[in-house]
């Protein structure tokens, strides 16, 4: 009886973990993401600056269907391994994503928010989203297509 419970429970908690690894591809949403362009994509930009060290005046490019699934694929791996609390909130997470180019190179600027926040409005569709504070609500993340790496990881201050 012992060696059958080990075998149930070991089973059960293989199971959870392939299901929690095969959900983990799925937790964002393409209807929770929207592409800034022009001078949306510009003031995103601009928010991103200062923490990552983007000069004021980059090459806004395109965000192709191909860049965001890369993107969409890669980006909870990197935040579980490196914030479990965002992690966690994935799913009701919303994205705006910027594509620049700094010296020949192409970077995904995302951010991601709460969705209560824009839940009565479109508006996060075209317009940054800017708050203050907010903690591991409100985060940006670099993504380089170079690399097919995401580097600096921050949060909007406290909650």
């Amino acid at each position: 009886m012992r060696k059958f419970l080990l075998f149930f429970i070991a089973n059960v908690t293989l199971t959870l973990a392939v299901f929690a690894q095969g959900s983990s591809e799925r937790i964002l949403s393409k209807n929770n993401i929207a592409v800034l362009e022009t001078e949306s994509a510009k003031s995103l930009a601009d928010i991103f600056s200062f923490d990552f060290n983007i000069p004021k005046h980059v090459k806004i490019s395109s965000c192709s269907e191909v860049d965001i699934e890369e993107i969409l694929s890669t980006l909870p791996a990197h935040i579980k391994s490196t914030r479990p609390d965002i992690y966690k909130k994935l799913g009701t997470t919303r994205l705006q994503l910027v594509a620049i180019t700094i010296n020949g190179e192409r970077f995904a600027l995302v951010s991601g928010f709460a969705e209560i926040l824009t839940r009565d409005s479109d508006s996060w569709r075209h317009s940054p989203v800017v708050v203050e504070d907010g903690g591991s609500s409100f985060w940006r993340v670099r993504y380089s297509f170079k690399t097919k790496k995401f580097t600096k990881l921050s949060t909007n201050g406290v909650a």
